[in-house]
């Protein structure tokens, strides 16, 4: 299986990667970046573009749509028990949302810690209410602050790893 997607990745443009690796719940920009500026040795900026719009496409989806991507899922046992789990973990996350409001939002999404990012922030923004143009607006500047840390992270790892 792993050898099937490896090969998959090599027949397929290295920017189509990246693009994708930013829209994925798990990898987000903590994967896409160093990927493309490590293994593929895109620019900073041009692998930073490719992941912030790759990242935030999924973002108004998400706040749009997750209600009624809820309703189809839980139709099923096996995709309504993982989406008890993915809501029951955005819930536990969400103190920091709830406290601080649109502010903690931004920052919930700025940390490049797994279990945060712009699929966590949507979520959490859904679950709580929160209006969606602000919500998006927060998410976008949490997703913009989180590139950044993970571009100078992902630099100083390559620089540390070169002087060695």
């Amino acid at each position: 299986m792993i050898e099937q997607v490896m090969n998959a990745l090599s027949a397929t443009s290295h920017e189509i990667v990246v693009f994708f690796l930013a829209m994925l719940p798990i990898s987000e920009l903590r994967g896409a970046i160093p990927i493309g500026v490590a293994l593929y040795k895109f620019s900073y900026l041009k692998t930073l573009t490719i992941a912030l719009i790759g990242n935030l496409i999924p973002v108004l989806p998400i706040l749009l749509l997750f209600g009624k991507v809820e309703n189809i899922m839980r139709r099923n046992a096996t995709s309504g028990r993982f989406i008890d789990w993915f809501i029951h973990r955005a819930e536990r996350q969400s103190a920091m949302v709830k406290e601080l409001g649109a502010l903690g939002l931004m920052l919930f999404v700025a940390v490049p810690l797994p279990g945060t990012g712009a699929w966590a922030g949507s979520l959490v923004a859904f679950l709580l209410g929160l209006d969606i143009k602000r919500s998006f607006i927060y998410i976008s500047l949490g997703v913009l602050i989180a590139a950044v840390l993970v571009t100078v992270l992902t630099y100083f790892g390559i620089f540390v790893a070169e002087a060695t």
